[in-house]
């Protein structure tokens, strides 16, 4: 059965919740050392498929039913608050408006494209030129593959800015729009980083 919000929904709750877990969970060391061309690990990959996926999502969400005593009603102070906390992930995350719209834009050509070469690999020799603030800005692949798992281990310029924990509570309110009554047992056993997180912040 899908969610209030339609397909797009349990997909942006599928996403929300593995991207917390993620987030979460015990990280490995990061794949380059300083000066170095950045290198994800599959976990940074993962990572980003998720957040593609997230945002993918709430583009295509769905009308909650607006009728009071459906067992579906969605408030609609409930619904501005779901967009509201997407709204401040994005705030939270290792890039500017200009830049995530870049980044999302490359990863979508590069599922449409079907081609042999990564992602990864396409990012870090891409440049572009974006109006951000009102000025050209250059977006440099490279510098972004950097930052996603910089800001996933809250390392280098990351460390102790707290935005990595903002997005895991946001990513909380995120999912618990979605699933109020928490994860399965089964959805907790796979996911026990998010499973508890929501638990104890519900």
């Amino acid at each position: 059965m899908y969610s209030p919000y339609g397909p797009a929904g349990d997909e942006l709750q599928h996403d929300a919740i593995r991207l917390l877990d993620n987030l979460l969970a015990p990280k490995t060391e990061m794949a380059f050392g300083p000066g170095e061309t950045p290198q994800w690990t599959e976990d940074d990959d993962r990572a980003f498929w998720h957040f593609y996926g997230l945002d993918n999502s709430v583009a295509f969400l769905g009308d909650p039913p607006a009728e009071e005593g459906r067992a579906d009603y969605v408030d609609g102070a409930d619904v501005a608050n779901l967009f509201r906390n997407f709204r401040e992930l994005n705030t939270s995350l290792p890039f500017s408006e200009g830049e995530r719209h870049w980044l999302l834009g490359l990863r979508k050509e590069h599922i449409l494209g079907r081609d042999h070469e990564t992602f990864f690999g396409r990012l870090v020799v891409a440049r572009t030129t974006v109006i951000s603030a009102g000025v050209q800005q250059e977006l440099v692949g490279q510098d972004l593959a950097r930052r996603w798992p910089a800001w996933r281990r809250e390392e280098q310029e990351f460390t102790g800015q707290g935005s990595l924990q903002n997005a895991q509570r946001l990513l909380s309110r995120i999912a618990h729009h979605i699933v109020p009554h928490g994860l399965g047992s089964s959805e907790a056993q796979k996911l026990p980083y998010a499973a508890q997180f929501l638990a104890e912040n519900h």
